[in-house]
Formats: C-alpha cells, structure tokens, sequence
C-alpha cells in the first residue's frame, strides 16, 4: 500500500508523463460551473471532474445540507442521519460523459477525494487528455486535496506521472461581501489557498477583499473573458509553500492590497477596503482576549493568526474570524518557531470612520501589560483557564493516544 492507496509500479508511464491536474475550488456553484465551462473551451481535450456532497443524492445546489464546512463537510445536525451522497460528474467539450452517485460513510472532502476522486483521475489519465481539472465540492478547502492528490502522485502511488498544475479559487467580486457576512468561512480559505484566482464580477469593493485575502505571489484574474485555463495547465503548485502558508507557527506569509495608501499603519483602498498587521512578542491575557473578541473582530472584518497565552506558552493557538464569527483552537505546539501573537486584519466596513483603529487599541489591551510581562509564566500556574472550553486540556498537546478512562 502507499499511503492508503493500491501498490503500483514505480515505472512511469509515457502516456501519463506530466499530464497537470487542476484543482479548483469555490464557493459559489454557478461561476464554478461557469469556470468548468470556459476551461473545457480552452483547452481542447481537457476533461473536467465536479464533485458534489449531498445528504439526499440531489445536486448541492438544490440541498443546503453542507453549509461552508473549511473541509466541506459536516453538514448540519438535522441532517445527520441522512445517507451521505457523493455524485460525481465527467464532462469533456462534447458534454455530460458520465454522472455517478457514490454513497459515503462520512460527508467530508477528504473521503471523497481517497475513495473517489483519485481512482476517477487514475482511469481518465489512460485517456491521455492533456490536462484534467477537478472542481471540489462547494466549500471545500484546496489543501487536503493537494495533499492527497500529492501523495497519490508519489512513486508508487495511483497518479505516479501526472503532476499538479497551478490550484484555482473562484470567488466572484459581485457576491463575496454577501458570502462573508453570512460567515462563510471558506471564502478566505480557499482565496488565500490558490495560485490562481479568477474574480469575475463588477463590485470594486468585493474584487479589493478578494485582492486583500490572497496571497501576494499568486495572480488574479477579474476580468470575466480572460483566459485563464491553459496557464493553469502550465504552472505548477507549490504543496510545500501551501502547506507553509498555512502553518500558523511559520513566518507571516505575503497578503496585501496591490493598490493602497498607507494610512496611519493601515492600508486603505479607494473603494474603502483595508488591511492590518498586528504582532507582538507577548501573549494574550486570556480574559481580556475572550472579552475583547468582539473589537477584535467585529462585523465587517475577517482576520486570521496566531497566538500565545501564558498559561499554555507551549501551544501555539490559531484564530480566524469572518464578519463577527469566530472560531479559536489549538493548532499545534511551538516546537522550534519563536512564540509570538500576529493577526492578519481585513476589512471592508465603514473606512471613513477608522475601524482599525478600534481593532489595533483591542488587539494592544488584549496583551499582557509591563507589569504581567515581568510578573514570569509562573505567576499563572494555578489559576482559572477562561479558554479551556475553547482550546482544551493543555495535557492534550502531548498525548498519542486518547486519556484513560
């Protein structure tokens, strides 16, 4: 076996030899489609794999069962005992190929992609098309598919010759505002994930957020008619960078507005998008951090990072908050990164009112003081752990296996 997947030879195979895998991901179906669409026209011969999670075998677009779930999938709790429906569709330039469903044990992105999307791309790739492109289910974040897809690809593995060409988020300029303020998490995942990002849509403000949320290095395309598939085809992702990117212990990545003025350490757009860089050495104070998460992060903003509390220094904590909502945990231990507490802000409220500047003086109060600061890490040894129901026994960060009964 190989990681979960069939033995196969470590011969390359000719036919299969650098043939690029597309990963798309997004959130809204009708530009996914749209996108799935412009890409079979581009490039001829391109065979195009789409995704759907459901709880009743019906099209996601017609079953709200998987609201944006990051991974895409643990539905609601309504739906709970439904039968978990993966429906997978193949389409070339000539049309609709196959459309299968597939029941699943679990609704999560990640069985879809080992028990169905590998063995799908390994039967197509004996086609010889010159690229494939497969579109995750709604939601869906890019990395766990490219760390599958990567490890599939791997000599021994299922797609041993096929590589992964550049990864692509579609998130349209017209409708992102709207998607944010219902919480949807996903968005930023998926915008800051891709090499790629096609932001169609006539909403300056929306295509200045979608700009704020990705990373500095990867291109974005907002103009509808662009071509944008064959070069696609042609890069090539960077699993490790993704992966570095997503590591709240690493160094702060790259993400930014291409077109601002610096505004009193903010960056501002003309359309009233900003940015911030918050970080600093200390940690939280973890009850003035819990009462101050609504200045942290209000309405009109979403932001991610990382950050340290005194009474669990070796756990390096992440935050992500989209339009009020927000979620915290552990992400791991420090191990050999320097603890520290960053956040990266956007926001896409009110700009003539200054919101960073509430956001700042929160994220300043939320931090220990002079006098804590030189107080040590023993002073918090015993006291009350206001973020325990958030973040768990800290005991947790060293075991391998579950505590005994």
């Amino acid at each position: 076996m190989h990681d979960g997947f069939p033995e196969h030879s470590d011969h390359l195979d000719p036919t299969r030899a650098g043939t690029p895998v597309i990963v798309l991901a997004s959130t809204d179906p009708l530009l996914r489609d749209l996108a799935i669409g412009a890409a079979l026209l581009e490039v001829p011969g391109l065979v195009a794999v789409t995704h759907e999670l459901t709880r009743d075998g019906g099209d996601r677009t017609g079953n709200p069962a998987y609201p944006g779930t990051g991974d895409g999938g643990a539905g609601d709790a309504d739906g709970a005992d439904a039968e978990v429906v993966l429906i997978r569709r193949v389409s070339d330039l000539t049309g609709l190929r196959e459309r299968s469903h597939v029941e699943m044990e679990h609704a999560c992105a990640g069985c879809a992609m080992r028990e169905d999307a590998v063995p799908t791309i390994a039967r197509l790739l004996d086609e010889r098309p010159p690229a494939i492109l497969l579109a995750l289910p709604l939601d869906a974040e890019i990395l766990p598919a490219t760390r599958t897809l990567s490890s599939a690809m791997a000599p021994g593995g299922p797609l041993f010759g096929a590589r992964l060409g550049s990864t692509v988020a579609v998130a349209g300029a017209d409708g992102v505002l709207a998607q944010l303020a219902e919480g949807r998490d996903s968005v930023p995942a998926q915008v800051s994930g891709a090499d790629l990002v096609l932001a169609p849509g006539q909403d300056e403000r929306g295509r200045d957020v979608i700009d704020a949320l990705r990373w500095r290095h990867s291109r974005m395309i907002d103009d509808a008619w662009e071509a944008w598939a064959a070069a696609a085809a042609a890069g090539s992702h960077d699993d490790d960078g993704l992966e570095m990117r997503c590591d709240p212990t690493a160094d702060p990545c790259c993400y930014g507005l291409r077109r601002a003025t610096e505004v009193e350490g903010a960056h501002v757009s003309d359309s009233g998008v900003w940015t911030l860089e918050l970080t600093s050495e200390r940690p939280f104070h973890p009850g003035r951090m819990l009462s101050l998460i609504p200045q942290l992060a209000p309405a009109g903003v979403t932001s991610r990072g990382v950050f340290w509390v005194p009474n669990r220094p070796d756990s390096a904590c992440g935050i992500e908050a989209v339009d009020g909502s927000v979620i915290v945990g552990v992400a791991g231990p420090w191990e050999e990164a320097e603890q520290r507490t960053h956040l990266h802000v956007v926001g896409y409220g009110d700009a003539s009112r200054a919101p960073w500047r509430a956001v700042r003086r929160a994220f300043e109060q939320a931090l220990l003081d002079d006098d804590e600061a030189r107080a040590g890490l023993s002073a918090w040894l015993g006291r009350p752990d206001p973020l325990a129901q958030y973040l768990g026994d800290p005991a947790d960060l060293y075991r391998t296996a579950p505590p005994a009964a």
